[in-house]
């Protein structure tokens, strides 16, 4: 609002229709948010917000990518999800600086009790880095539940044509 008052000086009316805007804008984000939360948690196998994985698995490949697979530490199901979408997982290590938050493709089909992951290393990546060089069977990370829209909403039947270059 500061900036469309110092570039267009629109007077206080119109600063205030703008103010009254974003709020419910704002509002309509809030809520769907919220919304994704409670579908997410209520799924079962669900959380909301970070939940505990343990790496059970870690197979090389390629010379580039690197799977991980990751079990929740309470014993408990993880919830399913649709082939696109992805997780967060948040690293914390001594090696790096700060927190570091990555979004990385579920690489498998749904498993009930796990979630596989397969990251590419990327020249002066810290966490593509990371994962691959540092990360044991054996340690835990943090996980935010699947997310992500962009995925195939079809039947079984449903032909498929995929087309790569």
């Amino acid at each position: 609002l500061a900036t469309i008052d110092e570039l267009f000086n629109p007077g206080q009316e119109v600063l205030d229709a703008w103010a009254e805007a974003y709020g419910v804008l704002a509002n309509v984000f809030i809520q769907r948010e919220e919304q994704i939360y409670q579908q997410n948690e209520a799924l079962e196998g669900g959380w909301r917000g970070l939940r505990e994985f343990e790496l059970v698995d870690k197979k090389i490949e390629s010379e580039h990518i690197c799977s991980f697979v990751f079990k929740p530490t309470d014993g408990q199901k993880v919830a399913p999800y649709k082939p696109g979408q992805y997780l967060g997982i948040y690293i914390n290590s001594d090696q790096l600086e700060n927190q570091e938050i990555r979004q990385y493709s579920l690489s498998s089909a749904v498993q009930e009790n796990t979630y596989r992951i397969s990251v590419k290393r990327e020249e002066g990546g810290k966490v593509s880095n990371y994962l691959h060089d540092s990360l044991n069977i054996g340690e835990k990370v943090q996980l935010a539940a699947p997310a992500g829209d962009f995925f195939m909403d079809a039947e079984p039947q449903t032909p498929v044509v995929l087309i790569s270059a």
